[in-house]
């Protein structure tokens, strides 16, 4: 009987992609506690791929995103 995956592995565009390593490579900045990758299903109906993250205390959230973008 087949369960499902036991990873979470995600397929988007054709492209497989670990929500696990994005997680990680997030939580490396500077300034970020936690951080959380997920598909949402956006208004035309395709899979996007979304990253939620939280900060310490005074750290500026433009800081962190552009530090994503170069990063990711």
């Amino acid at each position: 009987e087949f369960l499902g995956r036991v990873d979470r592995q995600l397929k988007i565009r054709g492209f497989r992609i670990e929500p696990e390593e994005i997680e990680e490579d997030i939580r490396g900045i500077s300034g970020v506690i936690d951080a959380a990758v997920t598909a949402l299903k956006s208004f035309t109906g395709e899979y996007i791929l979304a990253a939620f993250y939280v900060t310490e205390n005074g750290v500026s959230s433009e800081m962190i995103d552009a530090e994503l973008r170069k990063r990711l």
